[in-house]
């Protein structure tokens, strides 16, 4: 039985002050992603020892609870951080989805990570994870995006969030419209009108809404 009055109440405490996405990807010396690269920019050799001095420095500064209510955690530092956050009287959160794998339509990147969701859902909320966050992304260029392309990923999207309620954890959807491009502002509004729109008759027909 999905718990809805706590998933609400879960969702407002997390809107109180900011949300920290401390979510970058993690990759290796030879295969560098996100939190390397942040660390190169910055002259700081991406060791597994700075990455991880870089996150806890951000854990643990003072006061954050003053700034943020939740937290968004890369999936290796649940089981290390998750308690620590919430010792901190920050909710912490994780992402599940893997990456824009996928590929649907013409070439459109699809958001992948349903399988074996159900079971990481189960494991991270005993970690203490108490929301989760699945990113789509949707571009703007030449014959882009096609409706199927939209479709396909925010199906993944509703699937997502439906696996998270029935694990009683809240989802956080991010169906991000990318703004590279030379397209016009107009484009994007039209553009994010129609992902959210679609995003929200979906989820209106699955009752989630």
């Amino acid at each position: 039985m999905v718990n809805y009055e706590q998933l609400h109440a879960t969702a407002l405490a997390m809107v109180k002050n900011g949300i920290l996405a401390a979510d970058e990807s993690h990759g290796t010396l030879e295969k560098p992603k996100t939190i390397e690269k942040r660390l190169i920019a910055a002259h700081i050799p991406p060791t597994e020892e700075n990455v991880n001095a870089w996150r806890v420095l951000v854990r643990d500064t003072p006061n954050l609870r003053s700034y943020i209510s939740a937290v968004i955690l890369e999936e290796s530092r649940v089981a290390q951080d998750a308690q620590i956050f919430a010792g901190y009287g920050i909710i912490p959160g994780v992402k599940v989805d893997k990456g824009t794998s996928g590929k649907v339509g013409q070439n459109e990147a699809l958001t992948v990570g349903l399988d074996g969701l159900a079971d990481r859902l189960q494991k991270y909320g005993a970690l203490g994870a108490k929301f989760a966050k699945w990113r789509t992304v949707t571009p703007i260029g030449e014959n882009l995006p096609t409706q199927g392309g939209i479709d396909a990923n925010m199906d993944t999207l509703v699937a997502y969030a439906q696996a998270c309620h029935q694990a009683g954890i809240v989802p956080m959807c991010e169906p991000e419209v990318l703004i590279d491009g030379n397209h016009t502002i107009q484009q994007s509004y039209d553009t994010t009108k129609q992902v959210l729109t679609t995003l929200f008759e979906k989820a209106d027909k699955s009752g989630l809404s």
